[in-house]
């Protein structure tokens, strides 16, 4: 009925964090071969060169139940030369991350400032709630290029991690004449956090492997699938733990070698109250907003170049390989390792384990919440189960990370819910799904408008022809505007100064009171001599 979804791999958190949890560190550690177990000379000298750790989340999205893609490679192209930090094959699916940071991979970069990070991904694979399958091809060969108008900055013995953000619902368009299918027209932005940590919760699954205090409840959590690669879990007061059934237990119920699904939120170890803020913004408070921190937003392009080299300029300069860290180069971002890879400056701080590896289902709440805690939930693929909420337990979370009531399980309120899945085992009686964790969908549907622009533009306000006629658009000051390329595939931040008139405009947003409509994102397809 549901599948289990495996999320990010603890080797890759620890490879990406374990020098970011300090923003950087002076020592690194001599990549070994898995092959014959001697050291591997393929990095520059330490103080020459930083790290770049790759994270992946999504905006979710109601048309899909799958987005599944390939990511192959990453690249960092600029005045400083061309690093590849990544040379893999990571499957992803996207929509597994709309309320999670998924770390991708880390590399080596030399030191030095970098105009953008390519991406390249492949075999994109969209399954909407029907189960039908839909491959459309990806613009520019399946690159990205994620720009940052202030340079990439890899600092000597710094990592810097880059949160790169997908938007489905503006990514994804519904096509056809008379048959359904689909065309990717990708929208990817960026933030470059330099010393920070990310803002998102994580959930990562693996093995107990030991129990460091039992007291505090700290306990050494390792990857399934590579047990070198471990990172330090804290028990917090109000901290819940699940059995394999989804029923709360305690933490002494916990034990070596259980197959544990942790969800919490990364901290420096050095927070000795384990209350630290581990936000990568450097406010006290629980969003996730990344402004106060000196992080950048960068806008994507995806160029479709003709030239030999897969960048966007003409020059045929191939792009050569760096010294990249072999860890990158398997399917899962991780390599091997003489001893335990613990993380010694980042842990991570529980807000819920299960004792099993969990499964999430996607839908809307379909019944009202009765008595017994209980609603009835229908998910993406048509299937009702009954939602049991542990009342000391199940923690409702909305997209940012902030706790909610119980009250605003509304019907028709979309919602993503891990926990355990209980069969029926009585004809005609609902699957039971005990929830660990439910995250809400309490953002706002935003209204969008297609059409051409036209006079008069006079700032924030400029009048757009629409299907059904002309209406005023009023921008706000924080909104993102993001100038579209002919080609359909690169794109890059815009400005309220590259509103012209005739250019073809999407605008999303909502009507506002004086009659305009507030405008808090902006797609200005731009004319093929007015490429960027």
């Amino acid at each position: 009925m549901t599948t289990i979804s495996r999320y990010g791999s603890i080797a890759a958190v620890v490879l990406i964090l374990i020098v970011s949890g300090c923003g950087g560190g002076g020592s690194a550690t001599t990549p070994v071969s898995e092959s014959t177990n001697d050291a591997v000379d393929t990095q520059p000298p330490v103080a020459a060169t930083g790290t770049l750790g790759l994270l992946l989340t999504d905006k979710p999205t109601d048309q899909l139940s799958a987005i599944n893609v390939d990511v192959t490679a990453a690249t960092l192209i600029g005045g400083s030369g061309q690093q590849k930090v990544f040379d893999g094959n990571v499957r992803v699916n996207l929509l597994d991350l709309a309320y999670f940071s998924q770390p991708l991979a880390f590399g080596k970069a030399k030191a030095g400032t970098y105009s953008k990070l390519r991406l390249q991904l492949s075999n994109l694979e969209l399954i909407d709630t029907d189960g039908n399958t839909f491959y459309p091809p990806l613009p520019a060969n399946g690159k990205i290029d994620l720009l940052d108008s202030s340079g990439i900055t890899i600092s000597p013995g710094r990592t810097l991690l880059a949160d790169i953000d997908f938007d489905a619902n503006k990514s994804i368009k519904v096509q056809g004449n008379g048959k359904k299918g689909y065309r990717m027209r990708p929208v990817v932005k960026v933030n470059f956090i330099d010393g920070g940590l990310p803002g998102k919760l994580a959930r990562l699954e693996g093995t107990v492997s030991e129990i460091l205090d039992p007291a505090l409840g700290r306990f050494l959590l390792c990857s399934i699938d590579n047990t070198d690669a471990c990172i330090v879990v804290n028990l917090k007061e109000d901290s819940c733990v699940l059995d394999a059934n989804g029923l709360e237990i305690s933490f002494d119920d916990l034990v070596v070698d259980d197959q544990v699904t942790v969800i919490g939120q990364y901290r420096h170890d050095s927070d000795d109250d384990g209350d630290s803020d581990s936000n990568a913004d450097s406010d006290s408070d629980s969003d996730s907003d990344l402004d106060s921190d000196g992080d950048s937003d960068g806008a994507s392009d995806s160029d479709a170049d003709s030239d030999s080299d897969s960048d966007s300029d003409l020059d045929n300069e191939s792009e050569p390989s760096s010294d990249t860290d072999p860890a990158t180069n398997d399917s899962s971002g991780t390599g091997g390792s003489d001893g335990a890879n613990q993380d010694s400056s980042v842990e991570l701080d529980a807000v819920v384990i299960s004792q099993t590896l969990t499964s999430q289902v996607r839908g809307t709440v379909n019944g009202s919440l009765v008595d017994d805690g209980s609603f009835i939930v229908l998910s993406r693929e048509g299937i009702e189960l009954r939602v049991e909420i542990q009342a000391d337990c199940t923690r409702i979370l909305d997209a940012e990370g902030n706790v909610l009531t119980a009250d605003t399980l509304q019907l028709g309120v979309g919602v993503d819910i891990d926990g355990v899945i209980i069969e029926s085992t009585a004809d005609g009686e609902l699957a039971t799904l005990r929830a660990a964790l439910i995250f809400v969908d309490t953002d706002d549907e935003l209204e969008q408008l297609s059409g051409t622009i036209n006079e008069p533009i006079d700032f924030p306000t400029f009048v757009l022809a629409a299907a059904t006629g002309d209406i005023c658009i009023a921008v706000l000051d924080d909104a993102q505007i993001t100038l579209l390329a002919a080609d359909g595939a690169t794109m890059t931040e815009g400005s309220f100064d590259d509103i012209a008139a005739g250019l073809e405009a999407e605008v999303y947003g909502s009507l506002g009171p004086d009659g305009c409509f507030a405008g808090s994102e902006l797609i200005i397809q731009l004319p093929a001599e007015t490429d960027p």
